[in-house]
């Protein structure tokens, strides 16, 4: 097992929910790497509610750390294990911890691309592999609304916004036809390059219209994202083309959605949302 003190170790605690454990999920992998019969050698950057070590055998031990990672996601990355997500080798019930292969050259989507139709056909080849009818256990989409359709202000998200992104969602939830298990959260910083091919990484599992899988791809990569009504439209209309998911319900989720995803960021965080929500709100299609 890797030293307690290993720099990223210490930056994760920074990043950590309340209700995270690190110490109690390095207690887990430490009896993990005797069950599963590999060797922890380092830590991977970039985790926020889990541990993730790479092992001696090019193989990725991830300790989930909160209960969403540990229940919902655990199950949804069961699901789409070697079909749109990335193959799962060994797993633990308890704790939802999985023993995966490492992700080969594991480049993130941004640093392969960012030419819109491009990025945005990778994206919808994914979400066809990812397809799965719902599951017990997941997350069901009218949970995460319920409260946000309640709210009456949100600072720095525009009232007229906030109350249009309401009206909307409304509207789609009350017109959705079909439901799939999702992976909830899928956008750039998720998708990574094996081999000739792109796979999920740590899913959410949320039962929803299909179409809601789109909406986290729009308003990505949030660190670099220059939103425009133009780049929007191209990705839109790309989806649409290669989904065959109506434009403006694509555009639709994606206000709906992202104002939702903005509110439940801290006020001080909102503006990047809000401004790619704006860029949607304007594409032509």
């Amino acid at each position: 097992m890797v030293d307690p003190s290993h720099p990223e170790l210490t930056a994760l605690r920074g990043r950590l929910s309340k209700e995270a454990d690190l110490d109690a999920g390095m207690e887990i992998a430490t009896r993990l790497e005797v069950k599963f019969g590999v060797e922890v050698v380092d830590v991977l950057p970039g985790a926020t509610n889990c541990l993730v070590f790479l092992a001696k055998n090019e193989t990725v031990l991830r300790v989930p750390l909160c209960d969403e990672e540990k229940n919902e996601g655990f199950r949804a990355q069961l699901a789409f294990s070697g079909r749109g997500g990335v193959e799962v080798l060994a797993y633990d019930v308890p704790t939802g911890s999985v023993l995966m292969p490492l992700i080969q050259p594991g480049k993130m989507l941004h640093e392969v691309t960012t030419d819109p139709t491009e990025e945005a056909r990778i994206g919808s080849a994914v979400i066809r592999a990812l397809e799965h009818r719902a599951i017990p256990g997941a997350v069901l989409i009218e949970d995460w609304y319920r409260p946000f359709l309640a709210v009456e202000k949100a600072e720095t998200i525009p009232d007229a916004l906030l109350r249009q992104a309401q009206r909307m969602a409304v509207r789609l939830l009350a017109t959705t036809q079909s439901i799939r298990l999702l992976y909830g959260d899928l956008h750039h910083y998720n998708l990574l390059q094996q081999g000739d091919e792109w796979v999920s990484i740590d899913p959410k599992g949320l039962v929803a219209d299909p179409v809601v899988e789109i909406t986290a791809f729009l308003r990505n990569p949030c660190d670099s994202l220059k939103p425009t009504p133009e780049l929007m439209a191209a990705r839109i209309r790309t989806f649409a083309d290669e989904l065959g998911y109506p434009a403006a319900r694509i555009r639709d989720w994606g206000v709906a959605h992202n104002v939702l995803s903005a509110w439940w960021d801290p006020p001080s965080g909102r503006a990047r949302t809000i401004a790619a929500v704006e860029a949607m709100r304007n594409a032509a299609l």
